[in-house]
């Protein structure tokens, strides 16, 4: 048997929260042939998008928004910088409501 052969990554893994990618493709149709600059590699409502543009400019601005949005969305923000998986994060949010204002988190 011969080894397969390795594959390179051209797109952002799917654990990345946020990841966006700008790849170059060539369109072809009626014998016409043009470049477009295709963004992926984020979620909405549960499945993955992509977003073509004509040039590369346009790609670069619509990923930095969306970069920015997506960070500033929800929990994601808080969940890059703890190293707490999202039920444990939840559960720790939950403890420190039940402490109140009694006890502080030091003194626990």
């Amino acid at each position: 048997m011969s080894k397969s052969k390795k594959r390179t990554r051209t797109q952002a893994k799917k654990t990345d929260a946020v990841k966006l990618t700008i790849r170059e493709v060539e369109r072809e149709k009626d014998g016409r042939k043009w470049r477009t600059f295709l963004v992926q590699g984020w979620k909405e409502d549960g499945r993955w998008k992509r977003k073509q543009f004509k040039d590369r400019q346009e790609a670069e601005r619509f990923v930095a928004l969306k970069t920015v949005e997506l960070e500033n969305e929800g929990r994601s923000q808080k969940l890059m910088l703890c190293p707490l998986d999202q039920e444990r994060l939840d559960e720790a949010v939950r403890a420190y409501d039940a402490l109140g204002e009694a006890y502080t988190l030091a003194a626990c």
